[in-house]
Formats: C-alpha cells, sequence, structure tokens
C-alpha cells in the first residue's frame, strides 16, 4: 500500500450555529504525491454511515452543502473534497494550480485525491459502511474507486460520462459487482444521459437504479435545484436519501 500521510485540522465552534445551521469543520489533506487538498468534514450524532462527496469540473465542495446538511439530519456524516486544481485545493503554496492548466496525467492524479479522502474517512468512521456520491467528472472518479474497493457500500453517479478529460470508466463500471449502483441524468444532457444507460448495462451487479430527470433537470450538482411541474417527480436529495437508507441493512460494517 501506498504511504501516505493526512494532516488534519478540525476547527470546532464553540459559539454554536451560524446563519442557522451548523457548519463543517475543515480539513486538510496530503496525497502520496505531496498536493494539499482541502474538504469539509459534517458530523452526525448516531453516526449509521458515511458518505463521501465529490464534485463537477470547475465546481468545489461547496456545491454539497445543502445535500451534506441533509445527509447529516439522517444520520450520515459526510466529507466534500476539493479536488486538486479546484476551489481551495488550488492554492499550493505561493502558487496557483488550476485545473484550467491540467495536462491529462493531472486528471488522471485526481484518482489518488479521491483515495486519500476515502482514507481518511474510513479511519475516521471506524467500522461504518461508506457510500460515496460523484458529480459529473466526480462520478466518473466515484466509480473508478468504488471498483477498486469493494468494501464501499455503494456508489451513486449523477450525470457520469463515458471519458471526462480522460477518466474513462466503461471498464470500471464493469467491474463493479455486487453493490448498489445509482445513476441519473437528465434527458436533454444526451452524452450524460447515453452515458449512463451503457455504463448501467455493463455493471455487474443486480442492484441498479436508474433515474432520468426531464429536459431542463441540468447536469450534475444543478439536478438537487430542479423542482419538476410534475408532482409525482421525487427530487434527487430524497431519491439519493431514500437508496443510501434502503441499503443501509444489507452491507455489513467495515472491517
Amino acid at each position: 500500500m501506498k504511504r501516505f500521510s493526512i494532516f488534519l485540522f478540525l476547527f470546532l465552534s464553540i459559539a454554536g450555529p451560524v446563519s442557522g445551521e451548523e457548519t463543517g469543520q475543515p480539513v486538510q489533506l496530503e496525497t502520496p504525491d505531496h498536493i494539499t487538498l482541502q474538504a469539509v468534514y459534517y458530523p452526525a450524532r448516531d453516526v449509521k454511515a458515511s458518505v463521501l462527496l465529490l464534485h463537477m469540473l470547475g465546481r468545489d465542495k461547496s456545491d454539497w452543502k445543502d445535500f451534506a446538511a441533509a445527509l447529516r439530519a439522517n444520520g450520515y456524516e459526510a466529507l466534500a473534497l476539493d479536488l486538486r486544481g479546484h476551489g481551495e485545493s488550488a492554492k499550493q503554496k505561493d502558487q496557483v494550480f488550476s485545473w484550467k492548466k491540467f495536462e491529462p496525467a493531472d486528471f488522471k492524479m485526481m484518482t489518488e485525491d479521491v483515495r486519500t479522502a476515502y482514507q481518511w474517512l474510513k479511519q475516521k468512521n471506524g467500522s461504518q459502511p461508506v457510500f460515496i456520491v460523484g458529480a459529473s467528472l466526480g462520478a466518473n472518479l466515484a466509480i473508478v474507486l468504488a471498483s477498486q474497493n469493494p468494501e464501499i457500500a455503494g456508489a451513486a453517479l449523477l450525470s457520469p460520462g463515458l471519458d471526462y478529460r480522460g477518466i474513462q470508466i466503461a471498464r470500471y463500471t464493469a467491474q463493479y459487482a455486487g453493490r448498489p449502483l445509482f445513476m441519473t441524468a437528465a434527458r436533454d444532457d444526451e452524452y450524460s444521459w447515453v452515458s449512463a444507460h451503457y455504463l448501467m448495462d455493463l455493471a455487474k451487479t443486480d442492484d441498479k437504479t436508474l433515474k432520468d430527470y426531464p429536459p431542463g433537470a441540468g447536469h450534475g450538482t444543478q439536478i438537487f435545484k430542479f423542482k419538476s411541474p410534475e408532482k409525482n417527480e421525487t427530487a434527487l436529495q430524497d431519491l439519493l436519501l431514500e437508496w443510501i437508507g434502503k441499503h443501509l441493512g444489507r452491507v455489513s460494517p467495515v472491517s
């Protein structure tokens, strides 16, 4: 196993809720190739499971704030990561390390970011199940990690693509077996919609959930904000909470 060091700084506020809601706790991580990553940890009482959250290209961990609050309210702790070149993780010492200047090799090294965050979360939560939720590029990174770590309880991919910035996931999805898999995409988000349907056929698991959202629902974490005029259209946040809760009883604690 690769050696890596993880530096954790948790700033616990004793001042109480901010703007009516508790804030997450800043976390600093270091990857095996010495990239300093910033993340935010959302603790929960009586934790039932942990959830790792991976954002879209060009976005950052703040996209998960509302969903992380909903997870915590339902007894799930969460870790939202800024991938290298994004958000606060773009600041490396005295330099700005922006994803806009990345080469294909830099994007592929994001798998190390995800693995580092996962290892931290495993060490933090002990034997609790870990789910991973990713959006767009984060969705591709999520299935790479999940396919390589069979102890991950389940993976949810929001607007995945067969190839995002060189992160090609057909073979990783084909290796994913024996665990629940959730995917969603809007019908007018053609590349993601076609990719999701193709990938679902590849996955070697019988527990598959594929949700098509109507045109206009958006891409990745944008779907959280979609409000359908149809009363029978379930919000993405509620779908994911239900999906995690449904599968909690079907997984064994991580050893």
